[in-house]
């Protein structure tokens, strides 16, 4: 499904590309956290922030409007 249809405004129309994103990266980290007992760069609270936002942004999309995401900051 293409969420850049006509009916979204100018600012929703950003093409992304999942293949571009470094998931290799994200994963060799978490690894390398659990394996050598560190703390993760991004905590599990950031972590849920950037998906909550990110998911704002895909709602905002859709309907057109801003979307409140509550404790994003």
């Amino acid at each position: 499904k293409n969420l850049c249809t006509e009916k979204h405004p100018p600012f929703a129309k950003i093409p992304v590309n999942i293949a571009s994103h470094n998931i290799l990266a994200e994963i060799n980290e978490f690894v390398d956290c659990i394996i050598k007992d560190k703390t993760p760069v991004m905590s599990a609270e950031e972590g849920a922030k950037t998906v909550a936002v990110s998911i704002a942004v895909v709602e905002s999309a859709k309907e057109g409007k801003p979307i409140k995401v509550e404790n994003a900051c």
